[in-house]
């Protein structure tokens, strides 16, 4: 089975405030991004942002016939403080 995940990145300052989410399936990373914006950049609302991110991020595996995430254990972060990954191995998962 195929592995999907996803990172949560803050966006660059040009694609403006809040978070761009990244997809992948095993190695290969979608060519499209999506981008959940903030209403400002203080800190509630990045973190409602993110919030927002994560859940459309999780729907997306769901959608994509991973468990649900609530089942599955998550991926270790990146390196890169800026980033936030998470993922959902199906095999991994047990019902």
């Amino acid at each position: 089975m195929p592995k999907f995940s996803f990172r949560v990145e803050r966006c660059p300052p040009e694609k403006g405030i809040g978070w761009e989410i990244r997809f992948f399936e095993g190695r290969f990373e979608f060519p499209d991004t999506q981008i959940i914006a903030a209403a400002s950049a203080d800190e509630e609302a990045l973190q409602f942002a993110y919030q927002i991110a994560e859940s459309e991020a999780e729907s997306w595996i769901v959608s994509m016939g991973g468990w649900p995430p609530r089942l599955a254990k998550r991926a270790e972060p990146g390196q890169d403080d800026r980033q936030l990954g998470f993922g959902w191995d199906v095999e991994d998962a047990t019902p």
